[in-house]
């Protein structure tokens, strides 16, 4: 069977698994945040006023701007608020989704593109249970974006991906649960679908039932 995508990048936070225990994890990510920021003599208002201007769940772009103005060293800062147990949220197993990057692997290769730096996505993936799947080189974190110097759904960061994998973008074929990330995916020439691994649930003001199961599965059927 031939798959027309050479790569399958998806995204984590989610993606991979419920956009409600990614809002969990933001939640706690966000504390940790203020704790990190009162450890370094940072006014509690000054966050609260950053956190309101960047947006619900944008914790790493948060952490990036506070440390531009303050002048922390933004992946040292971003390590200490992911520095987090995925379990602590219900993030564990998913034999589905084991399943079904398994059975894509065979035709297309498989790699996670995320806001968040290598501490955290290297626990995630390992809950999961994919770890065995995804090789660190098809891991793309924080740390290969220049140091959180570029995020989704900044061009530059599409552009280091590209990069990475030494690729074009209509060779691959990309799966978020933001919109805005693929919107951008889509300008730059990829194929690019927004999902959401729940039942159902409402982003971006409409709902969304396709799920990264569906989705996975489709992709690993596909002879085009």
């Amino acid at each position: 069977m031939v798959n027309r995508y050479e790569y399958v990048v998806l995204d984590m936070d989610g993606t991979l698994y419920s956009h409600r225990k990614y809002m969990k994890a933001c939640s706690y990510a966000g504390k940790r945040l203020l704790n990190c920021a009162k450890e370094e003599g940072i006014p509690k208002a000054a966050v609260y006023d950053i956190m309101e201007d960047i947006g619900n769940g944008k914790v790493t772009g948060a952490v990036c701007r506070i440390c531009r103005h303050y002048r922390r060293q933004r992946m040292r800062f971003l390590n200490r608020v992911y520095d987090m147990d995925p379990g602590r949220f219900g993030i564990g197993r998913d034999v589905r989704l084991v399943r079904g990057i398994r059975k894509l692997e065979r035709i297309s290769k498989v790699t996670i593109f995320t806001n968040t730096p290598d501490i955290w996505a290297k626990r995630v993936i390992s809950n999961l249970g994919i770890n065995e799947m995804i090789s660190p080189g098809m891991t793309i974190t924080l740390e290969k974006l220049n140091n959180a110097r570029y995020f989704k759904p900044s061009k530059r960061a599409f552009d280091m991906l590209f990069k990475a994998l030494h690729t074009k973008p209509d060779r691959i074929i990309f799966l978020d649960d933001s919109k805005e990330n693929v919107e951008e995916a889509r300008k730059l020439g990829m194929s690019a679908v927004q999902i959401c691994n729940d039942k159902r649930c409402n982003l971006d003001g409409h709902g969304l039932s396709r799920t990264i199961y569906e989705e996975l599965g489709a992709l690993a059927n596909s002879d085009k």
